[in-house]
């Protein structure tokens, strides 16, 4: 396992020299699947609401194990905290624009079908319905998917898989799929669409130097267009 894998760079995190404890691949194995049968069982409706939550609990506990923090995992406020904010605004932006012209259409074309959005259905002009889905989508969306997807899994797969840039590359895909599973209410196309979105924002949180403030922002951007676009009729 490459232990100074979460010793990041100064974009992501602060001065800190922790490392990860020395661990069995076994150890490692079960966690990962302890998180998809979390996600399993929000899909099976055996869990309420979300599996975020659960995974955000299960993430703590297993860097408080290893004696890990968030900021260890880019969660620390970089010296450029503004130039950060920034560049996940646009990427937002970008990933929206993306998404809504290119990828969610082309989806929707190979499946035959469009992404099940009908939890929404009650959202266009609904006010009140907007507030919440908007505090929901920064916290458990934007906040809470990035730290344990983009944070917690990616960095679980790298210490299962290595530190190299193909081991990279495998636990960026592994995450992803984790991340797809979790929205497979969506229907297909919208489980492929979640798959390469959360590619892009596993290589957003790569870019730039393993820090999670960009991938959260321009999560919660992309998803804050959307549900105003949702609000005003378009979409659904």
């Amino acid at each position: 396992m490459a232990r100074n894998y979460f010793v990041l760079g100064n974009e992501g995190q602060g001065n800190t020299t922790e490392e990860p404890k020395q661990e069995t691949r076994f150890r490692i194995l079960i966690e990962l699947a302890l998180c998809g049968l979390i996600i399993a069982g929000r899909t099976w409706g055996v869990l309420p609401i979300s599996s975020t939550p659960y995974l955000l609990l299960f993430a703590w506990w297993s860097l408080a194990q290893r004696s890990l923090t968030w900021s260890s995992l880019g969660l620390a406020i970089p010296r450029r905290f503004a130039l950060i904010l920034a560049a996940g605004c646009l990427s937002g932006v970008a990933l929206m624009l993306w998404g809504h012209f290119v990828q969610e259409p082309f989806f929707d074309r190979l499946m035959g079908q469009s992404q099940d959005l009908s939890q929404f259905e009650d959202l266009p002009g609904n006010v009140a319905f907007l507030i919440i889905m908007l505090v929901l989508n920064w916290t458990l969306a934007a906040f809470g998917e990035e730290m344990v997807y983009r944070g917690y899994l990616f960095n679980r797969f790298v210490d299962l898989f290595g530190s190299s840039r193909v081991a990279a590359g495998m636990a960026l895909v592994s995450s992803s799929v984790f991340f797809s599973i979790g929205h497979i209410w969506q229907g297909v196309s919208g489980v492929l669409d979640s798959f390469f979105m959360g590619v892009l924002y596993g290589l957003l949180y790569l870019v730039f130097k393993r820090s999670l403030w960009v991938p959260v922002v321009a999560h919660g951007v992309n998803n804050t267009i959307g549900f105003f676009l949702l609000f005003y009729g378009y979409g659904l």
